[in-house]
Parts: structure tokens; sequence; C-alpha cells
């Protein structure tokens, strides 16, 4: 089972410093905030952007996960404005 998720709330702080080594296939990160009220996307230790509303233990994934940018809409001369991972448990 996999799942294709919209990642939100881009965050333009962090995402200058990697947008220009994202990639279709890339690996990144899930982490759940120290509350547990956001989960972050993270790549090489930089938060990218956030799943909103996003239940892991809803969909059975509560354990390893694993994810990868599964499509990215990019515009000229600037960041990204869309990005989809593909998130998959790993047993």
């Amino acid at each position: 089972m996999k799942i294709i998720s919209k990642v939100n709330n881009l965050t333009r702080h962090d995402l200058i410093y990697v947008y220009d080594k994202l990639k279709i296939g890339e690996q990144v990160e899930i982490s759940e905030d120290e509350n547990g009220k956001c989960i972050w996307v993270m790549y090489q230790n930089k938060r990218i952007g956030t799943l909103e509303n996003f239940d892991l233990g809803f969909w059975g994934l509560g354990g390893k996960l694993k994810a990868r940018i599964n499509s990215i809409s990019k515009n000229k001369y600037l960041p990204f404005e869309n990005l989809d991972i593909e998130i998959k448990p790993t047993f």
C-alpha cells in the first residue's frame, strides 16, 4: 500500500537551501512535531513543509515509513509551488 499526499505550507526559510537538489524519487523524512499536532516533511535535516490533517495511525502507518518525492511543480527562476510525496510502510 502506498499513499500520495500533497506537502502543505512549503517553508521558504529552509527550502531555499535544498530546492535545487530535490528531484522526483528523492528520499525524504517524515517526523512528528513535539506536541504531535504537525507532521513535518524533511530533507537533509531541513524542514520543507507539513502534512496537514494526516493521521498516520488511521492509515496503519504508525511504524517505520519510507517516503519519497512523487511530483514537483516548478516555476522558472523560483522555488517550486507544489510537491507531492509517496508514503509507504516498511515491514
